[in-house]
């Protein structure tokens, strides 16, 4: 009995030691509410302008709770959920994808198309590379591009539920053995005014991962193909 139970101590000792980044199949972490940062731009004074910090905590729209991905045999479905979607209120989600071979960045838009009307746009980009931005400006602003892949990405925003969902094909992403996924969620909020050149910008990231760039969101562990059967 003392010898089954050194065993099994053993064994236990040994899955707890095991990195964390051997994940299979599913991933699933949550992202604390209220962390939203939010940022003010005021065009005055010339030609940069001022930004000022701004209280985000009680933007739910852009606040992100839960991240989940599933690598099957076929797509890589990613969900990103929310404190609160608002049905009158833009939203960018950027989903940053890395492989054992490259990298990818996958744009989701949803905009006011015409008033009252929602549209949903998607864009997947490879990673340049790896390179960062680019040479900064005289106000500190500097431009990554990212070279379009098409590939036809199903994508659904449920408001009710308060979660986007898209949908990768393997393929698209070279069939990678496993993925790592980053999340961050955007919203601006323009003047009323026309003629008002400032703005206000609101932005969350899924935290508590790796950072692979000082320039993207942290990222979640390996999450490896699921098995066939």
């Amino acid at each position: 009995m003392r010898s089954l139970r050194a065993v099994l101590a053993a064994a236990l000792a040994l899955l707890l030691l095991l990195p964390a980044t051997a994940q299979a199949e599913r991933w699933t972490s949550p992202d604390p509410r209220g962390d939203v940062e939010g940022w003010h731009f005021d065009p005055d004074p010339e030609p940069c302008g001022t930004v000022t910090d701004l209280d985000g905590s009680a933007e739910v729209n852009s606040d992100i709770t839960r991240v989940t991905v599933r690598h099957g045999r076929r797509p890589v479905e990613v969900t990103v959920r929310f404190r609160d979607l608002v049905h009158a209120l833009e939203q960018s989600v950027w989903i940053h994808f890395r492989t054992p071979r490259a990298g990818w960045r996958l744009s989701v838009y949803r905009w006011e198309e015409t008033p009252g009307k929602f549209d949903t746009f998607v864009f997947l980009g490879r990673d340049p590379k790896g390179r960062g931005p680019g040479e900064a400006d005289d106000c500190g602003s500097s431009v990554i591009s990212w070279i379009g892949d098409g590939c036809r990405v199903q994508r659904r925003v449920h408001l009710a539920e308060d979660y986007l969902r898209v949908s990768v094909p393997r393929r698209c992403l070279r069939d990678p053995r496993w993925v790592r996924v980053a999340v961050r969620a955007h919203q601006w909020v323009d003047p009323d005014d026309p003629a008002d050149e400032s703005s206000s910008s609101f932005s969350d990231e899924w935290d508590g991962g790796t950072r692979l760039s000082r320039w993207l969101p942290p990222f979640g562990p390996r999450v490896r193909v699921a098995a066939r059967r």
